[in-house]
């Protein structure tokens, strides 16, 4: 648990204690709403700049390409996992010749 100390004008302060804006609950609970709304804000930016870039679209096969590139990815970081010891995986590889 951190604990902070925030300087905030007189009449604010009381405003808020007033309102019970300054229970560590409300603050969490606002912090926490803000923290989020700027994940959003963040994400539909993202989204602004990607849709400008104008990428070319896409054909069903060149998707499905790039599905199957990360799958095979996917499943040698998995084999790859199974040689640490300790460490099972639900793959089984063939024995090496």
């Amino acid at each position: 648990m951190t604990t902070l100390t925030i300087d905030l004008p007189d009449s604010l302060a009381k405003e808020a204690k007033d309102a019970g804006l300054l229970d560590p609950h409300a603050i969490e609970a606002m912090l926490r709403e803000n923290l989020r709304r700027q994940l959003i804000d963040d994400l539909f930016t993202a989204a602004d700049k990607l849709a400008a870039a104008k990428f070319p679209s896409m054909t069903m096969e060149e998707i499905q390409q790039e599905v199957n590139e990360v799958r095979r990815g996917r499943n040698v970081r998995l084999v790859l996992d199974t040689n640490i010891p300790g460490r099972e995986s639900r793959f089984s590889m063939p024995p090496a010749p």
